[in-house]
């Protein structure tokens, strides 16, 4: 039975998990946005040797793609490329990070802090995306959580689970079939910031 690594660089902190079997071997997170590539290699490798195992011993690489930090979201994308192209028969598999912020909780507004005073905004429920992914400013998002008193507000991975998330995401994420698809969730029209969100759903 292989293991499955699961990769998550897009917000301030860096997250490592490893299971097998749906058993959680280990998993950590590290507060260090500007060494995520270095704590990323460094803390790969040492899970790798604490179990004394190599790459050949990793089914699925598990990670996300954004939206986040510009420079974060590249971090985990360009290591799971490198990782893939020495050990092809590795399977990888996506998922976006308000995705994983949500998990499989109903009614959820995910929200990641976009800086240039607005969020990036998603609505899930039940791991079933009920909204657009975009930039909405901050005055916008507060309008659609008072429409919508009853739904829980996620913000910035706090206080979540990620490793309980990815495992019962699991069979949500898309398989990544051709590596040079596998791009950054850049939400690049910042024009969306203006757009009123008056309808969302």
């Amino acid at each position: 039975m292989k293991y499955q690594l699961f990769l998550d660089t897009t917000n301030k902190d860096l997250f490592i998990g490893l299971t097998r079997n749906k058993l959680i071997l280990m998993d950590f997170q590290i507060n260090n946005e500007k060494k995520h590539t270095e704590n990323s290699i460094e803390n790969i490798g040492r899970i790798l040797k604490q179990f004394q195992l190599t790459f050949n011993d990793i089914g699925e690489i598990y990670l996300t793609n954004g939206p986040g930090s510009f420079t974060g979201i590249r971090v985990a994308i360009t290591l799971t490329k490198i990782i893939k192209l020495l050990h092809p028969n590795i399977k990888v598999f996506v998922l976006s990070s308000l995705h994983l912020q949500a998990g499989m909780e109903p009614r959820v507004i995910s929200l990641i802090d976009g800086r240039s005073n607005g969020h990036y905004f998603a609505i899930y429920s039940y791991g079933v995306l009920e909204s657009n992914i975009r930039f909405l400013t901050n005055e916008q998002v507060m309008k659609i959580e008072k429409r919508k008193p009853n739904y829980k507000v996620f913000k910035d991975m706090k206080s979540i689970l990620i490793m309980s998330n990815f495992m019962s995401l699991k069979s949500k994420a898309v398989f990544v079939e051709d590596m040079q698809l596998l791009e950054p969730l850049y939400i690049k029209d910042l024009g969306l910031k203006v757009l009123k969100y008056d309808h969302a759903q």
